[in-house]
């Protein structure tokens, strides 16, 4: 829970800048660059804390290498970072989808429909949440 609250704090803290930025007619759009390695970033250690695999961490280093290399050469840090920010919204979909399927497998039979219904539940917030 603690590593949560210093994701929406610092989320907050570069949030409230970049509206400080765009009221003042100044680019913000780096500053959200910044907020896309954020999320990768809290998201692996969110996933790493609830006990996901080592086998993932070979996928954070290549996802966090190619935010960090399309930030710098292919798209402009004073543009929308499109590719990346997409990518890493489905990592975290992914690495979600890969950490319910491990708690199904080891739910009873009877908590098996409950949680099921949960899940579908949860993947359509998540769904509708990474396309803002």
């Amino acid at each position: 829970m603690r590593l949560v609250s210093y994701f929406l704090i610092s989320c907050g803290i570069l949030y409230i800048t970049s509206i400080y930025l765009a009221e003042n007619n100044i680019n913000s759009i780096p500053i959200y660059h910044g907020i896309g390695l954020l999320e990768l970033t809290f998201g692996i250690l969110v996933y790493r804390s609830l006990g996901i695999s080592k086998k993932w961490d070979g996928v954070f280093a290549l996802a966090s290498a190619g935010y960090i290399l399309n930030s710098i050469f292919f798209q402009s840090i004073f543009k929308m970072n499109s590719y990346v920010a997409a990518t890493t919204q489905l990592l975290i979909l992914i690495m979600g989808i890969n950490f319910l399927y491990r708690i199904y497998s080891g739910a009873s039979k009877g908590n098996k429909l409950q949680f099921t219904i949960n899940t579908g539940l949860l993947s359509m917030l998540q769904v509708l949440y990474s396309s803002f």
